[in-house]
């Protein structure tokens, strides 16, 4: 995949459990300055995480988005770009391939971020989620697939 921003090559690596084990370092450093992720949260077993998670490398992971199947939607439990490459497209072609990835298990993408992160809610309203509810400290935004994007007719 080519970024136009950064003109720049990636490769997208889909997850398995083997391969987040043998890097999980370099994935904890990733999000390291925003997230409070641990080794625990990244090896929990959820529905359909393997097939549906991954991560973009340059020699090792510049972002990385982890997925399941959750009560009938593809819910993005963690969506991840390293520090030096936010802002460069990076998101937004993660973004792409999460919506097609998704397309393969469902035609609705859920995610919650925390309410006080309005620059991470304002990119996602940017690619089409919507607010769909409070939560604590979190709010919950819903990205509905036509049918030709989840792979219908």
């Amino acid at each position: 995949m080519r970024l136009p921003a950064m003109k720049a090559e990636f490769a997208i690596v889909r997850l398995s459990e083997g391969h987040l084990t043998a890097n999980l370092d370099a994935y904890l450093t990733v999000s390291a300055d925003v997230s409070p992720w641990t080794a625990e949260n990244f090896l929990k077993r959820l529905p359909c995480k393997w097939d549906l998670s991954f991560a973009l490398w340059q020699e090792r992971p510049i972002a990385y988005c982890i997925m399941s199947l959750r009560e009938g939607a593809v819910h993005i439990h963690q969506f991840m770009v390293a520090k030096d490459y936010r802002g460069k497209s990076v998101g937004s072609a993660m973004m792409l391939e999460a919506k097609t990835i998704a397309a393969t298990k469902s035609n609705r993408i859920t995610l919650k971020v925390p309410r006080h992160n309005v620059e991470a809610q304002r990119f996602y309203q940017r690619h089409g989620f919507s607010f769909s509810a409070d939560a604590g400290d979190y709010r919950l935004l819903t990205f509905e697939m036509s049918r030709n994007q989840a792979g219908g007719s």
